[in-house]
């Protein structure tokens, strides 16, 4: 093919992909920014997970707090937040033991045990209904949340 016949092929396909990318974003709900701290017992919590659910627009944002308690929520790309409104929150931070480890499973039929799951908060906060977090997010967003968790 002649390069000058392909440039109206090149432009087809471009635009042909470039509608079909659109239609993973059509139907989403507004996401806003949303960061923040979760404290527990005075002190920053690093390692837990923090999940926001709007149940009016049937999302969850999640996050992972970093060494300092801190935490920016995802909902659909990397760091894009929460849609805005109601959330019920919940916190998790498990210490998963492997009870398999060191036993020769890999010709055996056996199915080797599950983990234990120690946790290092109140597992109260590891659901939302049970945590007693719930917060509102603004349409503007949130970038200075802290969430303290009490016993």
């Amino acid at each position: 093919m002649q390069p000058r016949l392909l440039f109206p092929w090149f432009l087809f396909l471009f635009s042909a992909c470039a509608s079909n990318q659109d239609q993973w974003r059509k139907g989403r709900p507004k996401v806003v920014p949303v960061e923040g701290t979760i404290m527990y017992k005075g002190a920053p919590l690093a390692d837990a997970t923090v999940t926001f659910t709007n149940t009016a627009t049937s999302t969850t944002a999640y996050a992972h707090t970093a060494a300092d308690g801190k935490f920016i929520q995802t909902t659909f790309v990397k760091g894009d937040g929460a849609a805005p409104g109601k959330q019920d929150v919940a916190v998790r931070k498990v210490l998963l033991i492997d009870k398999a480890k060191g036993l020769d499973t890999g010709a055996s039929s056996e199915i080797p045990p599950l983990p234990e799951e120690r946790w290092q908060i109140p597992q109260k906060f590891g659901s939302a209904q049970t945590s007693g977090l719930g917060l509102e997010i603004p349409e503007s967003g949130n970038k200075a949340l802290v969430i303290e968790l009490k016993d």
